[in-house]
Order: structure tokens, then C-alpha cells, then sequence
């Protein structure tokens, strides 16, 4: 950011490229934004100090949100996204900011990892008092050696996956907050082919 303001600064410039070099800077600023919030989120969440908001929410609502808001990436990269959830509502004990926060890492995930062209898809169905939400997409997938290592902090998989902008915190934060919703994961994935997600979360009786 401050290569590129100074570099601005040197000589008069255009007005074109005075607003190329701004938003360069703004983007920088919102990836670097981005990588403070998810220190911060481990650092409060590995000493006590962070605060979930539990109460009953609904997934099915959180899940329609969460790839609402990730549709114009998906848009951007020409993935075609899928959407299967039946159930009118399936209620959880739960910190609505941070469920939602875990579906957005998952689904961003699934469409930075595709290539252009490719597809993601979203289910969420209950099965024996759990939620099931999963997402497959048709990326680079995960190689045997890198699955038990993807919810590991700044873990970065093989170089397929490498050269993809992160820094490997975005499934350390999911991981925190499925084990903070007393939830499991699970991920299959093929080099080449994909990978499937598949979150499980307690479900609670309606009249909770």
C-alpha cells in the first residue's frame, strides 16, 4: 500500500491512474482488514474472551443468506451455484453472526478453489437430531496427504490450492466455530475432481 501510494505521488498523474492506484490501495486494505479480524477472532477465541450470542436460530435462513451474499463472487468467476434445502426450518442453539461466518468461509472457499465454469452446491437436510449442511464443488480438490492438515492455523495445501490469495485461517476459524456449537466436520476430496464439506450441528425442539 505504501509502494503504491508513493509511486502515485512521485510525478502528476492522470486522473485514470490516480483511481487505478486507489483502488489497488483499497483493495489491499480490505484483504489486510480481513487478516486482522480472523487474528483477532483466534486470539479472543483461545483466551475465553470471545462472546457468542446463543440463542435459537434457524439455518435454514442463515444458509440462504450466507449464499446470497457470496452469490457476486460466484457471478464474477462464471460458477453456477446450487441450492437443495427442503426443510422450512431447522432451529439450532446457536451465535447467528458466527454460523453465518462459517457458511460464507465454506462457500467462499468452494468458489475460490473452482475454476471458472465450475459448479458449488449447497444441501441442508436433518437426519437423527443433527443439521447436515454440506457443499461440494467441482475445484482443484485436496490432496490425501494435505485433508488432515486443512483446519490446521496458516496451513496452505499443495500448490494447486497455493496459489490462491489467503493465508490459511478462514478453516481454522470454521473449525473453531463448529467445536464451539459442539458440531463435527467432515471433509472427502479428490486432486483434480473437488471437495465435499459436510458440517454437522445439533438440532433443537421448536419450543426451546
Amino acid at each position: 500500500m505504501r509502494a503504491t501510494a508513493e509511486l502515485a505521488l512521485k510525478r502528476p498523474r492522470t486522473e485514470g491512474e490516480y483511481e487505478e492506484a486507489l483502488s489497488a490501495i483499497v483493495a489491499d486494505i480490505q484483504a489486510t482488514s480481513n487478516i486482522v479480524d480472523s487474528l483477532l477472532f483466534l486470539a479472543r477465541a483461545d483466551d475465553g474472551g470471545e462472546l457468542l450470542d446463543k440463542k435459537r436460530v434457524d439455518l435454514v435462513e442463515i444458509t440462504r443468506d450466507a449464499r446470497k451474499r457470496s452469490q457476486v463472487l460466484a457471478d464474477a468467476k462464471r460458477i453456477e451455484m446450487r441450492e437443495c434445502v427442503e426443510a422450512m426450518h431447522l432451529w439450532v442453539y446457536g451465535d447467528a453472526p458466527s454460523l453465518r461466518r462459517l457458511f460464507l468461509i465454506l462457500i467462499d472457499n468452494a468458489i475460490k478453489y473452482s475454476t471458472s465454469g465450475g459448479k458449488v452446491s449447497l444441501a441442508l437436510d436433518s437426519s437423527d437430531g443433527f443439521a447436515s449442511f454440506e457443499i461440494r464443488d467441482t475445484g482443484v480438490g485436496i490432496s490425501e496427504s494435505d485433508l488432515p492438515h486443512i483446519f490446521e492455523r496458516f496451513f496452505r495445501a499443495d500448490k494447486a490450492r497455493s496459489r490462491q490469495v489467503g493465508v490459511g485461517l478462514g478453516l481454522a476459524i470454521g473449525k473453531h466455530i463448529i467445536e464451539s456449537h459442539c458440531g463435527t466436520a467432515n471433509v472427502d476430496s479428490t486432486l483434480g475432481k473437488g471437495s465435499l464439506f459436510r458440517i454437522r450441528l445439533p438440532l433443537i425442539s421448536t419450543d426451546v
